[in-house]
């Protein structure tokens, strides 16, 4: 189902009366997650040019030299460390469960 709140009602009170199961894809799920997280480091003062889609990346895709500017960026915030890995877990729980043991495993040990 597309988030929308104007989708969302009009879904809701044609299907709730049927007990319909809602169910939002995983696109639209990590889609509100990587807005929370950029929101979230536009908060914390982190604006250097790159940033944004260093975050946003699944970290099996960066090279060794984007990884090593991630991990500058979490290092600036352990409250945004905290929510990439959030974002990771989250990623592994619905399905890209190689991005996220890679990363979670990397990142603490």
């Amino acid at each position: 189902m597309c988030t929308s709140g104007f989708y969302q009602s009009g879904t809701f009170k044609i299907f709730v009366r049927l007990y319909a199961a809602v169910v939002i894809d995983r696109f639209h799920v990590m889609k509100l997650v990587n807005q929370r997280l950029n929101k979230l480091r536009q908060i914390v003062g982190i604006k250097a040019k790159g940033t944004r889609f260093l975050l946003l990346k699944n970290s099996s895709d960066l090279t060794e030299e984007s990884n090593q500017k991630l991990e500058q960026i979490l290092a600036q915030s352990p409250c945004l460390r905290i929510a990439y890995c959030m974002k990771t877990a989250l990623n592994y729980q619905i399905g890209n469960r190689d991005y996220a043991v890679s990363y979670c495993q990397n990142s603490y040990s």
